[in-house]
């Protein structure tokens, strides 16, 4: 028998709280617009996570990176290898031993927990839970989920993201950092935050984003960037923003910022042009010259002979021709009618 409804009556949360207590075994397809998410249950623990379609903060070789188990160069090229062999990128990670067995399964762990915390703020959408016997997963790859610890982290995320959404309303958000004349101090993790008059202190996590913040880069690429996960970065961001050591750019400067640029590329390419169309005119000046010393044969006293013969008169003319010609490409390129 299916369970199914709509989010707006049924909460992601309550539903993967009531799955996790019943000790259920079965398949759960969530669908948010054009997303769907499905989880996989046994007795309660969340054993697979599936995505369609699957965005690029959802795989494997992203999380691999962020986390920094790999490079850019090495996932390329096992990306290669798997569009000719249609392997799993992990199988072909851990075949020509780029990874570990044990770094892939927390790799995998650390990219199912984002994307069901990641879907515990949906409002909208349908749910259906098909409840089975047995549900098929990878046993050897996958460590299983504890719902309970999830739902703790959703519960921080929902009681904090309110509140960090007023600074940050969206991923399209750039800061940039401030003038600051305060020495900076990172906390050991044990440590409490503390307030200074001298000293700003900051906990690792906000430091690993600072050294990301340019004036440039908005939340989004710095999500992509940073191996945290994407609450940790909003609220990393809230609390500097806080602490006063960045700022957010205004949307008018970011603009102006592009407009800017927009017109260096602008005065760039008209200068090149320019440029361009000098260098053409004396290459052209140089055929002329080289033209008018081929054409004339080096004759004697061609341009004032005091008798011309009928062959140097045939000479001039052709000269005149070949000039003329000339002259009206320099004009044309010089923007004056021929």
């Amino acid at each position: 028998m299916a369970l199914e409804g709509t989010i707006k009556d049924f909460s992601i949360v309550e539903l993967l709280q009531m799955l996790w207590q019943n000790k259920s075994t079965g398949i759960l397809v969530i669908k948010h617009k054009e997303n769907f998410v499905t989880i996989y249950f046994e007795k309660g623990l969340i054993v697979n996570v599936e995505t369609f379609p699957r965005k690029i903060e959802h795989r494997l070789g992203k999380t691999l990176l962020k986390r920094g188990d790999i490079s850019s160069e090495i996932l390329n090229k096992a990306l290669q290898i798997q569009s000719k062999t249609g392997k799993k990128l992990g199988e072909i990670l851990l075949g020509i031993n780029i990874i570990s067995k044990e770094e892939l399964k927390k790799a995998l762990k650390d990219q199912a927990s984002q994307i069901i915390l990641s879907i515990m703020s949906w409002k909208e959408g349908e749910y259906k839970f098909q409840k089975k016997d047995l549900v098929d997963w990878d046993k050897d790859w996958f460590e299983p989920l504890s719902v309970d610890r999830l739902l703790m982290e959703s519960m921080q995320i929902l009681d904090e993201m309110p509140l960090i959404k007023e600074i940050i309303p969206d991923s399209s958000v750039v800061f940039t950092r401030n003038k600051i004349t305060k020495k900076i101090k990172i906390l050991d993790e044990t440590e409490d935050e503390k307030i200074s008059d001298k000293t700003i202190y900051l906990t690792k996590g906000e430091y690993e984003i600072l050294k990301f913040i340019d004036g440039e880069r908005d939340v989004n690429k710095l999500i992509e960037k940073i191996n945290l996960s994407e609450f940790e970065i909003y609220k990393g961001l809230y609390n500097l923003n806080r602490k006063g050591v960045i700022k957010k750019v205004k949307k008018e400067e970011i603009f102006s910022k592009d407009e800017k640029f927009s017109e260096k590329e602008k005065k760039d390419k008209s200068s090149f042009l320019k440029k361009l169309k000098v260098a053409f005119a004396f290459i052209i000046l140089f055929i002329e010259i080289i033209s008018l010393i081929f054409t004339t044969g080096i004759k004697k006293n061609i341009f004032y002979p005091s008798k011309l013969t009928h062959q140097n008169q045939l000479v001039r003319i052709r000269y005149k021709t070949n000039q003329n010609f000339i002259k009206s490409i320099i004009n044309k390129y010089k923007g004056k009618q021929p």
